[in-house]
């Protein structure tokens, strides 16, 4: 089989990116499926091996597989963002708390098989989800989900752990420990919202915001269950007007009473949003920092360049 390449990053979900690429690799050998490998060796490295490998192969790059995490696949999006008939597939390995429905199976044997049944059946195209932080010119892609407020606070602590050589069981539990110190000392924030369906309009008391294009969760909980990644619109899902109690509650039970539930949960769709705050909030993007709000977001329907 020609045109398969993999691009891995060995140390997403703390090491767990090292482990299945071994049980990969080695079904892959065991079958006699031809293939190239690329391990990330700094933030960013996968966008720059994506647009390398699209650009010396040319037509002989069939599929591009990431080992990662979203924030991986984020980077081989928008590495290969004007190449064209590049297929993707993607072997999650990030964490659990926040993972994209789009992806191949964790079992490396099933993986393989679903990597063999991709190349043969029609290409299925998705959106993709175009963001710019407003003051700065640069426009990028992401392809699960856009958040601000709490989610942000629990990426920046893991990023912390990221920057420290400690066993992938000292880093959950330094984790798990950062997580619930941010949840404690958290304060919900007021965000301004724009869309092309609505003006402006304010809401306070929010815990978190999500921007999805792909069904999501977050810490076990479903934020965007009604999310579809090939249906022109942006699933906006806010958490708010909740107290902690009964946020806490929620996320170790995952259980609420209709009521509270109905005021705490607010979702709608449209195609493109802006998002503003009165104190500068940090953002994140499949995972990833990006930068700080204001920022636009719009859909890209039917991506026609790429596929997952």
């Amino acid at each position: 089989m020609n045109g398969l390449f993999f691009i891995i990053n060995q140390h997403s979900g703390f090491g767990r990116g090292e482990k299945a690429w071994k049980k990969v690799k080695k079904e892959l050998e065991k079958k006699k499926i031809s293939f190239r490998s690329f391990y990330t060796d700094y933030h960013g490295h996968a966008e720059v091996l994506a647009r390398q490998i699209a650009t010396i192969q040319d037509y002989h790059l069939k599929t591009i597989i990431g080992v990662g995490g979203n924030g991986t696949m984020n980077e081989i999006v928008n590495g290969l963002s004007g190449f064209t008939k590049v297929k993707i597939a993607f072997l999650y390995t990030g964490r659990t708390t926040q993972r994209s429905h789009s992806r191949l199976s964790s079992n490396p044997s099933k993986a393989i098989k679903d990597i063999l049944k991709m190349l043969s059946r029609p290409v299925k195209k998705v959106d993709l989800v175009e963001y710019q932080l407003l003051g700065k010119g640069v426009k990028r892609k992401y392809f699960n989900k856009l958040g601000m407020g709490l989610t942000t606070k629990v990426i920046e602590q893991e990023n912390l752990l990221k920057k420290e050589l400690m066993k992938p069981i000292l880093c959950r539990i330094r984790f798990m420990t950062g997580f619930i110190k941010v949840l404690w000392g958290y304060q919900p924030i007021s965000i301004m919202m724009k869309t092309d369906k609505q003006e402006m309009v304010q809401h306070d008391n929010v815990w978190l915001l999500s921007v999805s294009n792909q069904p999501y969760q977050w810490a076990g909980i479903k934020i965007a269950p009604n999310a579809k990644e090939n249906d022109g619109m942006l699933t906006i899902t806010m958490i708010k007007n909740i107290s902690l109690f009964q946020l806490v509650v929620f996320l170790v039970f995952k259980q609420m009473s209709h009521r509270v539930k109905q005021n705490a949960f607010s979702e709608f769709t449209c195609e493109k949003i802006m998002i503003s705050t009165n104190a500068v909030q940090t953002i994140e993007a499949d995972g990833e920092l990006i930068g700080e709000s204001p920022v636009t977001v719009v859909v890209k329907k039917s991506h026609s360049e790429l596929v997952i």
